[in-house]
């Protein structure tokens, strides 16, 4: 799962950096497309292993869902309020991201960070959060900025989180490996 959603976020970055007319237009239409990969993305452990009431699956539950209703709603906002699109998708990025946060920390320190890839949904969570408020920030300072001003600090997050994924999904392979 962390190596399909460390995936999807290094496309996601490598997309906003090849076109960056993408942050001009589209940049919260991509990121709800983001927010609907990644929800999918941890839909499949629940699939593949059925439904045990543990720590993990409630986890998985919590971010599918969340993800999934926030990139929904950024595809559907453009027809429900268009006159006030950008500055309602800018703040529903910033809910999804210290949601995500929170969830992702619950889990990590629920879990008492047992072993490195915990670990890393630890950092997941702490780059949710600041990626949230940075958002937030930039947003309420200057809230007539276009998305132009915003698409680094995406395509930052997007790498962060791709790097932070990728090492979590080597770091539980290797946990899951059995002992020969």
């Amino acid at each position: 799962m962390g190596a399909v959603r460390g995936a999807l976020h290094l496309g996601f970055a490598g997309l906003l950096l090849l076109y960056p007319l993408i942050t001009l237009v589209g940049l919260p239409l991509a990121f709800g497309l983001l927010a609907l990969a990644d929800a999918a993305a941890c839909t499949i452990p629940l699939v593949d292993a059925g439904w045990p009431r543990d720590r993990r699956r409630r986890f998985l539950l919590l971010k599918v869902c969340t993800s999934a209703s926030s990139g929904l709603l950024l595809l559907v906002w453009p027809i429900l309020a268009p006159e006030r699109f950008y500055e309602n998708s800018v703040l529903l990025v910033v809910a999804w991201a210290l949601l995500t946060a929170g969830i992702e920390g619950w889990f990590a320190f629920g879990l008492k960070m047992a072993f490195r890839g915990e670990r890393m949904t630890g950092a997941t969570a702490a780059l949710a959060a600041v990626f949230g408020m940075t958002v937030l920030s930039l947003h309420l300072s200057t809230p007539s900025a276009g998305m132009l001003s915003y698409g680094p600090i995406f395509i930052g997050y997007a790498l962060i989180a791709a790097v932070l994924l990728l090492v979590q999904s080597v770091a539980l392979r290797e946990v899951e490996q059995p002992a020969v």
